[in-house]
């Protein structure tokens, strides 16, 4: 598809720094690639550009494109360096630094040295069953520039109890285990941190924290930035302050184009926040100059505008004026349902109407706010013939920096999709179902409202033909419907 005016001014603008703002379906991937190529051919060595994101799944789909349009284009564009931020920090290890390039730990390693830590810490009997949650906290630590080998355990306490991601996190902890408070923890992060470096072994987080520690180093310091002409990072509403940090770093000397889509940040949990592609050229000390790509080709006009009025609710967002390229209406309906199981009977006749119409299962969508829910719906499908596959998140502190792909459930090409906001975040289908758009699913109770917006917003855009929003509606009782379906337009 040939370039829209508003890609095409990303594509040849030479400003030092540019912020690309990119809604759901405005063809990010593709202004990417197509200024990359052009970038090429205006005499930038191809080894000069570097292009970070966030999971694997990313990556691949940037190598293919680029791939495929060199050979269209007749671009020699395969040495250029296309990475994860977390690979892309092992790497600089590897190369500047191969005493700190320990190799990653395995769960199994992860837990034995976490328990080691928490017996050195007498709190064994209190971590025991709570590990994942632990290392959550672990996480939002190195996310804050905090070092278990470099900085006080006193440090860490005060982080933990100024934060508001990481309050909540030990309110999780606490709620279970009342012994393990900002201090325990503080002594745990750094006994565990002790642990894995006699063990020779790191972690995700490690990855990108030793390798901003290089830039400590004075002969490094000027040397790796002068490595790249053009530094692109791509999903820049979804990085921390760690990511941030090793960013501005990497693009000191420069070219800089990020790109994001504030409405799309949804990993606040993890620490992340929008502010850093919201509040760039303050944050960066440089110059920025902003564009926004204003055609949406996934959604048609009503669903879109649904959408758009939806997440203009938030505030302290970047100002966007999305246009749907396309002139047909989508299939749009919200619905109550009297019970749970009449709410999953009633998406599984339409599902198998929309089967019936031509639909192939894996064009139909099922998003839920929750694990738990998605079980729940599956469940249901297969319990009357519907092949379905699951994709939950396992780890959430793992899931986002791995890139993996945690699924259960039929893999088969020809299953419906029964996933959660957070696993449908770049995906779309033609058949979206929305169950439990109850007040107290979505908005989660825990959860900051604005970024739960956001996240419905996300399961909104994911449609392109068929919509499908519904709640349990019990006569004098206690269930509601979210206030996101009112605050989106949508009548019941």
């Amino acid at each position: 598809m040939p370039s829209d005016e508003h890609q095409l001014r990303v594509i040849e603008c030479r400003s030092r720094t540019i912020r690309m703002v990119a809604p759901a379906g405005s063809g990010k991937t593709q202004t990417i690639v197509e200024r990359v190529l052009r970038r090429i051919e205006d005499g930038v060595r191809p080894d000069r550009v570097l292009v970070l994101t966030f999971d694997r799944a990313a990556r691949r789909s940037l190598v293919e494109r680029l791939a495929s349009r060199s050979l269209e284009r007749g671009v020699d564009a395969g040495k250029c360096t296309v990475s994860t931020l977390n690979a892309f920090g092992a790497a600089l290890l590897r190369r500047h630094a191969p005493e700190e390039a320990h190799r990653l730990a395995d769960d199994a390693q992860a837990d034995r040295l976490l328990a080691e830590s928490a017996a050195e810490c007498g709190l064994e009997a209190e971590i025991a069953g709570h590990g994942a949650l632990v290392r959550e906290v672990f996480a939002l630590l190195k996310n804050a520039l905090h070092d278990p080998r470099s900085g006080s355990a006193r440090e860490f306490a005060r982080f933990l109890g100024s934060d508001p991601v990481a309050r909540e996190r030990m309110a999780e902890l606490a709620s279970e285990v009342p012994r393990v408070d900002p201090p325990a923890i503080a002594r745990l992060f750094a006994a565990a941190g002790r642990a894995m470096f006699r063990a020779r072994v790191i972690d995700f987080d490690d990855q990108k924290l030793r390798a901003l520690a290089l830039f400590e180093r004075s002969e490094l310091r000027e040397r790796i930035p002068g490595l790249w002409d053009e530094v692109i990072v791509d999903e820049f509403q979804d990085i921390n302050r760690l990511d941030f940090a090793l960013v501005r770093r990497l693009a000191a000397r420069s070219d800089l184009v990020v790109t994001g889509d504030d409405d799309q940040a949804i990993y606040g949990f993890r620490g992340c926040s929008s502010e850093f592609i919201v509040g760039l050229a303050r944050l960066l000390g440089r110059e920025v100059d902003s564009h926004e790509l204003a055609i949406n080709y996934r959604n048609p006009p009503n669903l879109l505008a649904h959408a758009v009025r939806l997440v203009q609710h938030n505030r302290g967002r970047i100002p966007k004026s999305p246009v749907a390229a396309r002139t047909d209406a989508a299939a749009v309906l919200a619905a109550p349902a009297g019970s749970a199981e009449a709410e999953t009977a009633g998406l599984a006749h339409r599902a198998r109407k929309a089967i019936a119409r031509g639909r192939a299962p894996r064009e139909i969508a099922v998003l839920c706010r929750t694990n738990a829910h998605c079980l729940v719906v599956a469940d249901g499908l297969r319990s009357v013939g519907l092949p379905c596959r699951v994709r939950v998140e396992a780890d959430r502190a793992a899931s986002r920096n791995s890139g993996s792909d945690e699924r259960t459930g039929r893999e088969d090409s020809e299953a419906i999709t029964v996933a959660t906001y957070f696993r449908a975040k770049g995906l779309q289908w033609p058949v979206v179902f929305l169950p439990g758009c109850n007040e107290g699913l979505i908005p989660h109770p825990r959860a900051p409202v604005d970024g739960e917006r956001r996240l419905f917003y996300v399961a909104l855009t994911r449609a392109s033909q068929e919509l499908v929003a519904s709640w349990v509606a019990v006569p004098r009782g206690e269930a509601r419907p979210s206030r996101f379906l009112a605050e989106a337009g949508f009548s019941g």
